[in-house]
């Protein structure tokens, strides 16, 4: 099309009664969207990728999965960046190379119980080139768990470790303090989902505990209740209490984001700490699905969640660096959060060569942080639209031609005053031999050169265009 330049997917593969392999390849070239007043934007983007995956049935009770991928791209963007003297200021297209390989494998064994044994874990190397840093980060992991039915209790426990070593490049904008760190994380776990009354009532009671280095160790427990009365009706709830721990950027970063000339010169930068905690948040979730008819599904779902904890860059008191001004902005955990809403979906099948689904999102962020915030930060609040409708319907014409249509609703956002919007897609596809299939239509009608969020920290965010595509798919 006139925005997906080119999308290319080739994928082989075999079976017999032991398992099966495919493996598969894929190219994606993706033209700019376009910038406030219609000049074309910077934001290009080339993406290749291959991947491998083997399953394997080993024995009457050992199954194995193995699964490869590796990938090659060019990202570009549009960015204004902060620049040593004399320069202060840079903007113009920004080059980032991003390329990356990883192995996963996972082993089961099952028993005449009805339990399993689980061993699986990855291994994961990724590098970025950016015109501001070089990161070359490999990650490892490892996980067993074991799985018991005994009598009303469906039991799971297991546990991990993961390892993920980062080799960074520092430059000007772009500094961390340990730019060679490891960081590792283990984790111990327990889910038991407890028949209360058959068919009926369900308990499942789960519990995480991990520790990682700086940090220290937390609990992340969760309790879901789940009740059917009968065989279309499900009522269920669930509390749960989770953590996000500090990224090593919110640990170790200094980001110049302003260059200010002097004298004496003025650097607006922000600083990671090892001091900040991890975030914390408490989330009660009400749910019902519903099946009035064969042709109708209805899901339904109420939630409340508290943030507290939240990492935010905070303004500091300005110091002296040789002769230059530092103005800081400290990571603290100085913010929270409540986020409450509800969710929609319906799925009507309407007659037999026809369907159509509806979702529904209605959303509030109300974020509480004190004084000194970074504007990124106190914008952060106004980058949630209070609610989003989809409306997606399917309609086959015959035995091989089908039409599909996409509509989007999606109310204001505050940060950037970006209005509400419409958005329309139409395809139209010609089934052919061999599970292929020719697409063409056209994407993001009514919503032709109109922004979708505010201003980030490196520049405007580009509009989004109107686009016409054709999609080739053959089978053999």
């Amino acid at each position: 099309g006139d925005f997906d330049r080119a999308l290319g997917r080739v994928r082989y593969g075999a079976a017999d009664e032991h398992g099966g392999w495919r493996a598969w390849g894929q190219i994606a070239e993706r033209g700019p969207t376009q910038i406030q007043g219609g000049a074309e934007g910077l934001d290009d983007w080339t993406l290749g990728h291959v991947g491998l995956r083997v399953d394997r049935k080993l024995s009457e009770r050992d199954e194995l999965v193995v699964l490869g991928h590796a990938y090659q791209g060019l990202i570009d963007s549009g960015q204004t960046l902060a620049a040593p003297p004399p320069q202060y200021v840079t903007s113009g297209r920004s080059r980032s190379n991003a390329s990356g390989a990883s192995l996963q494998s996972r082993w089961t064994r099952a028993f005449e119980d009805g339990g399993e044994f689980m061993l699986g874990g990855y291994l994961d190397y990724s590098e970025r080139e950016f015109d501001v840093s070089l990161e070359r980060r490999s990650n490892v992991f490892v996980e067993a768990q074991r799985r018991w039915r005994l009598g009303v209790h469906d039991l799971t426990v297991g546990a991990s470790v993961r390892s993920t070593s980062a080799d960074v490049r520092n430059g000007f904008v772009f500094t961390l303090a340990s730019p060679e760190r490891t960081i590792s994380r283990t984790s111990v776990f327990a889910q038991d989902e407890i028949e209360l009354a058959p068919e009926r009532w369900s308990l499942i009671l789960g519990a995480r505990v991990e520790q990682e280095d700086v940090v220290g160790a937390y609990a992340q427990p969760s309790v879901r209740l789940r009740y059917t009365p009968d065989e279309r009706n499900t009522f269920w709830a669930a509390l749960s209490h989770s953590v996000r721990t500090p990224s090593q950027v919110e640990q170790d970063i200094a980001l110049v984001v302003a260059a200010i000339p002097g004298p004496p010169d003025q650097f607006a930068t922000y600083f990671g700490s090892r001091d900040v905690d991890p975030e914390r948040v408490d989330a009660f979730e009400l749910g019902y699905r519903a099946r009035p008819s064969e042709r109708v599904t209805v899901d339904a779902t109420a939630y409340f969640k508290h943030y507290t904890d939240l990492i935010q860059f905070q303004a500091g008191a300005p110091f002296a660096s040789g002769a230059d001004l530092i103005a800081p902005f400290n990571a603290r955990n100085v913010a929270q959060a409540q986020s409450y809403g509800f969710e929609l979906a319906l799925e009507w099948l309407a007659c037999d060569d026809t369907r159509l689904e509806l979702a529904w999102t209605a959303q509030r962020l109300d974020l509480r942080a004190q004084g000194g915030a970074s504007p990124v930060d106190q914008s952060e609040e106004g980058n949630t639209p209070s609610s989003n409708v989809r409306l997606g319907v399917r309609h086959d014409l015959d035995a091989l031609w089908g039409a599909d249509l996409l509509l989007w609703r999606v109310e204001q956002l505050d940060n950037g005053d970006v209005p509400a919007y419409w958005r329309l897609d139409l395809a139209a596809q010609r089934r052919l031999e061999h599970g292929g299939r020719l697409s063409f239509g056209v994407q993001n009608l009514f919503h032709d050169g109109e922004r979708e969020f505010g201003t980030n920290l490196f520049g405007a965010t580009n509009e989004s265009v109107a686009a016409l595509f054709v999609r080739l798919e053959l089978g053999f």
